[in-house]
């Protein structure tokens, strides 16, 4: 009999691409040092499984998936729905709870001061997002600039390209390691950042504005984002410009996985996402702009 398929639970497992027919059956996989990866499986071929997992759980109930694993020599169980419930209910309350906190921590603080708190907040949380973040608000003031935005706009626009990650501060460690795959309702628990980022820095003096733009800057051009499914003009320009930035950096950045974008692929891959993800008149500016910078 063959063998399952696993993928993908690590930086260098790849998802499978094999024959659609395969039914896919989420899964946790149990190891050391990381006791919650996460993984999907699928019948009936097999990718090599890291030495550190030890056993698999199985979300919901499937015998002929754990029959297979354990004669591929892993110990399995199953993970029954409500167990699952009670997990996400968990992760719910945690992030209610790191929410509420912050929102202690902010009373009472000037936006500099804020300011000043939640980028540690991030830095100590997520390194690899404050880094992001620096670069992305440098990118974003220069297009609000080459778009003509008035000193105002720039600089909320910076701010909050700055804190646009600041909702992932409250979010469970789980949600953000990248363990694998996360599944609909985690997901849609994720998804509360941009909303909690944006409730966050409302409780700011003088933050209103960028918070409206944090508020956004998950929203797509063609009205299949979140929070608010807003559409075209319907986000903020300071949203749309954070969206090619962010876009842009993600894509050049190094990462643990695959290798970063050169300029040219990440400008083609803009221009593919224009008129879905991206507003187009803000990718042509963005265009503009870095050919300048690299004809100077």
């Amino acid at each position: 009999m063959t063998a399952p398929v696993i993928a993908p639970i690590a930086s260098d497992f790849r998802p499978d691409v094999g024959d659609p027919a395969r039914r896919p059956v989420p899964v946790r996989l149990q190891a050391d040092p990381t006791p919650s990866a996460f993984g999907v499986l699928s019948v009936p071929e097999f990718l090599p499984i890291p030495s550190a997992v030890s056993s698999i759980l199985i979300t919901g109930n499937d015998p002929a998936a754990q029959g297979l694993l354990a004669e591929a020599g892993y110990a399995c169980s199953n993970v029954a729905p409500a167990t699952c419930e009670h997990r996400l209910e968990s992760l719910r309350e945690d992030v209610l709870r790191r929410h509420r906190r912050l929102l202690d921590v902010l009373q009472g603080l000037r936006a500099d001061a804020a300011q000043s708190v939640l980028l540690a907040s991030v830095e100590a949380r997520c390194p690899d997002l404050y880094d992001h973040a620096q670069r992305v608000a440098r990118s974003a003031a220069s297009l609000a600039q080459a778009l003509r935005l008035g000193r105002g706009d720039v600089g909320a626009i910076r701010t909050a390209a700055l804190l646009r990650d600041v909702g992932k501060v409250v979010m469970p460690q789980s949600l953000l390691g990248g363990n694998g795959p996360l599944d609909d309702e985690e997901i849609a628990i994720l998804r509360l950042q941009a909303s909690i980022g944006a409730e966050l820095l409302r409780h700011v003096t003088g933050f209103a504005g960028v918070a409206d733009l944090v508020g956004a800057s998950r929203e797509r051009f063609d009205g299949t984002g979140y929070p608010a499914g807003l559409a075209g003009t319907e986000i903020p320009i300071g949203a749309r410009i954070i969206a090619v930035a962010a876009a842009y950096d993600t894509l050049t950045a190094p990462r643990a996985c695959d290798d970063p974008l050169t300029h040219d692929g990440a400008t083609a891959e803009l221009v593919r996402r224009a008129g879905t993800q991206l507003d187009p008149d803000v990718v042509r500016a963005w265009l503009d702009l870095t050919e300048r910078a690299r004809c100077c």
